[in-house]
């Protein structure tokens, strides 16, 4: 195949208007539908996930636009980190801490309720409306 020079680039919008995608192998000249790339991507401008993302060990997700907060794993613990205001996290019913195997509460709390703190899945500490009991 002869060398063919390209001399001037059109930016495209949208993958509705390219008939197709040109590269260099390194030996050869590819045309690419861009249909091939279809679903593959995350849409810079949002979209919606279908699948899990894997983040290995040491990569933060980020969140805000100076770092404000993010979530990392370093191959032993996890941390959630939020850098400027408070961290607010929100339940529409129950709030619950759970062991990792899910099998053994830690803190149960219920809005306009009790809060119940367990120690080895026995509860030891509730909050009522005049006070709070200890087990």
């Amino acid at each position: 195949m002869a060398n063919i020079k390209f001399s001037a680039f059109t930016q495209k919008a949208a993958s509705a208007d390219v008939d197709f995608l040109v590269g260099y192998t390194g030996a050869d000249n590819v045309r690419i539908a861009p249909s091939v790339f279809d679903n593959i991507y995350l849409p810079l401008a949002g979209g919606t996930m279908t699948g899990a993302t894997n983040h290995g060990d040491n990569i933060k997700a980020r969140f805000g636009t100076g770092l404000d907060a993010y979530i990392e794993h370093d191959g032993t613990n996890t941390y959630i980190v939020n850098a400027t205001g408070s961290l607010d996290v929100r339940a529409a019913s129950n709030f619950v801490i759970k062991n990792s195997a899910g099998s053994e509460n830690i803190l149960i709390a219920t809005p306009d309720g009790a809060v119940k703190l367990y120690y080895n899945a026995s509860k030891k500490l509730e909050t009522t409306d005049v006070g709070a009991t200890i087990t």
